[in-house]
């Protein structure tokens, strides 16, 4: 799922809605690593990530 379709899916629920996990945790931060894949020759292109942690 990209950013885009992450705010679409938000988008029909108020803004002062709580989100939690499946586990009814809270999301303590946001944030973006890149993906690296070094399984030569099987390797991935790297990939920027944004994780909801």
């Amino acid at each position: 799922m990209t950013v885009k379709e992450l705010i679409m899916e938000l988008a029909p629920f108020s803004g002062d809605t709580e989100i939690v996990t499946r586990d009814f945790e809270n999301i303590e931060s946001v944030y973006q690593v890149t993906l690296t894949h070094d399984n030569y020759p099987y390797g991935k292109p790297d990939n920027t990530v944004v994780v909801l942690d």
